[in-house]
């Protein structure tokens, strides 16, 4: 589980094309205990509670590690944005160590080098989680593992250890350093902004020995940015333990804001919705994946912006169904902004209106290999030239002129009765390449590929012949297609 997500971690998502994948918009800070039933809100019961056994608290950072690649940060790194951070760095690392598990695994990480974006923050986490008693029991203590024992042999990777002492900069530009909290003057202990705090300082030689078993990378060790890993581990469950802390309030539990994921809704798809009728129809879909995926609840109709027609089907596992299905301690819905892997969505704005196409989803671009096993409808073979020339073409999208190879093709792919070709969504492969397929659109004079920049150049890569590739990349993309 990720704690903080944005339109990045979306994207990103999009990518990896996995239906184990999902994504909400949420305050990390505060993100809810997810119950798998209904009316457990006010329950402690484990057995109730979905737990995360791993989590990656990636937080916010003022990123003075990626200076190599991002020379801007040396314009508007400031001492204040490092202190300001460091509060919210604590509240993301203390929640995400509630959400943790007995025996489950935590790590924090920056793409900062500064020690109180990092070792402080760990330090005073460590610190305040084991040493808070709840009537007379103590939650599950947490420990830091030896990120460095972890790594050896893993990766080429040279890590450092973590600080064990550092200075605290006065928020103003040139002001001084301070080595400990008594040296810090009234004024920045209770300052309405900026003000430093006593965890901030390191608390001497006890806690040396834990903070080294934090990583740092730094860039001139292994030609990388800069970053930071603290690995946590809770300790196994017990009869006289609290997990912890019990749920903040409803008001506390989703950050809402205004971001336009957040009009997203999902709803789960069953065999007589009109659209999912029309789908199978259209394109064939195999009786046998979607009865199992329909009767398993794993197929999913997403909304947007307040309509009431779906946008996109998506795909998703087993473990994300139950994100679905689950409800936050509070009774809330979570702000789901992506589950699992897009199958299909509508065509483009504009796009064959006016019922000139049957059907008018597409494939998406995540599932196009997931797809082409179970659609026995819509799939265009394409020799290596003609994906070419598709690919050359203004908007990526060439005419199908009669007669043509191109046309004929996807005539083969599309038939109707007159021996032309339906216009609407494909499947297009590349001949030769089990793995070159991609996604398109057939209108009444033009076939167009639906791809971006990043696949229409791995797709003219493997089209090249092994004589003219022009690149390492190409060669091997011929060579290993399916890589």
């Amino acid at each position: 589980m990720v704690l903080s997500c944005c339109l990045t971690l979306h994207r990103v998502l999009g990518k990896a094309a996995s239906p184990a994948s999902c994504a909400a918009l949420a305050n990390a800070g505060h993100f809810p205990v997810l119950m798998e039933q209904a009316g457990t809100n006010a329950s402690h019961d484990r057995s109730a509670r979905i737990d995360f056994g791993h989590i990656l608290a990636d937080v916010p950072c003022s990123g003075d590690g990626t200076a190599r690649k991002n020379s801007h940060v040396f314009r508007t790194w400031s001492r204040r944005e490092a202190i300001e951070l460091s509060s919210l760095q604590r509240r993301i690392l203390l929640r995400g160590l509630y959400l943790l598990p007995p025996g489950g695994t935590l790590v924090y990480s920056t793409c900062s080098l500064n020690p109180l974006e990092n070792e402080a923050v760990v330090l005073s986490c460590l610190r305040r989680w084991n040493s808070t008693h709840v009537q007379g029991r103590v939650k599950l203590p947490v420990r830091l593992v030896d990120g460095r024992e972890m790594l050896k042999g893993r990766c080429a990777l040279q890590p450092s250890p973590g600080l064990t002492s550092w200075v605290v900069p006065a928020p103003q530009r040139g002001g001084p350093f301070f080595s400990s909290w008594e040296e810090v003057p009234e004024e920045l202990r209770n300052a309405e902004r900026f003000a430093l705090r006593p965890e901030m300082f390191p608390a001497g030689e006890a806690n040396a020995e834990e903070l080294s078993k934090c990583i740092r990378f730094y860039p001139h060790h292994s030609n990388t940015g800069g970053f930071f890993v603290a690995v946590f581990k809770k300790a196994p469950a017990t009869s006289d333990v609290l997990q912890g802390p019990h749920p903040p309030p409803a008001s506390q539990c989703e950050g809402r804001g205004g971001h336009p994921l957040l009009s997203s809704k999902f709803h789960r798809v069953v065999e007589t919705d009109r659209a999912w009728q029309e789908l199978v129809n259209f394109y064939g879909i195999d009786a046998a994946w979607s009865q199992d995926k329909l009767k398993r609840g794993l197929l999913l109709w997403q909304t947007m912006k307040g309509k009431t027609e779906p946008e996109r089907i998506s795909l998703v596992s087993e473990a994300v169904a139950r994100l679905f299905d689950a409800v936050s301690c509070d009774g809330r819905q979570v702000a789901w902004a992506r589950m699992g892997m897009f199958l299909f969505e509508h065509l483009p704005k504009g796009l064959l209106a006016g019922g000139v196409a049957p059907c008018r989803w597409r494939p998406h671009a995540e599932a196009v290999h997931m797809l082409a096993p179970i659609l026995h409808r819509r799939q265009v073979s394409l020799k290596a030239q003609l994906v070419r020339q598709v690919l050359g073409s203004a908007h990526r999208q060439s005419t199908l002129t009669e007669g043509t190879p191109l046309a004929c093709a996807v005539a083969a792919g599309a038939p109707s009765a007159t021996h032309h070709h339906v216009c609407g969504g494909l499947l297009v492969q590349m001949q030769g390449s089990t793995c070159s397929w991609a996604p398109g659109v057939a209108t009444p004079k033009q076939l167009r590929l639906l791809v971006d920049d990043d696949l229409a150049q791995a797709l003219l890569e493997r089209c090249q012949p092994l004589e003219t590739a022009s690149c390492w990349a190409g060669l091997l993309s011929r060579m290993c297609p399916c890589l």
